[in-house]
């Protein structure tokens, strides 16, 4: 399984566990407390971790040829799987 955290500072991080991720979403939270005095940012409840289900993978990829009539070197094409059919730990 893979976790995700993320707050409006830093963006959005993968981790292993979901501690890690709830650990990354309170440290963004304590953050944010350190300047409520000031006020609380708009974007203090945009802060959150969670569980990934599924994420893009690339499926294929092969070189063109003369007689695809392409402007690019290769095709590309992604599938979003399943976390646990693609067998990665993390992003």
């Amino acid at each position: 399984m893979m976790y995700f955290s993320y707050d409006n500072e830093d963006g959005i991080k993968f981790h292993d566990t979901a501690e890690e991720a709830k650990h990354r979403a309170e440290a963004a939270l304590e953050a944010n407390r350190d300047y409520a005095s000031e006020g609380w940012e708009d974007t203090v409840s945009d802060i959150c971790w969670g569980e990934v289900n599924g994420h893009v993978v690339e499926t294929m990829r092969r070189p063109t040829t003369p007689e695809d009539d392409v402007d690019y070197d290769e095709f590309v094409d992604y599938a979003l799987l399943d976390c646990a059919n693609t067998g990665d730990k993390a992003l």
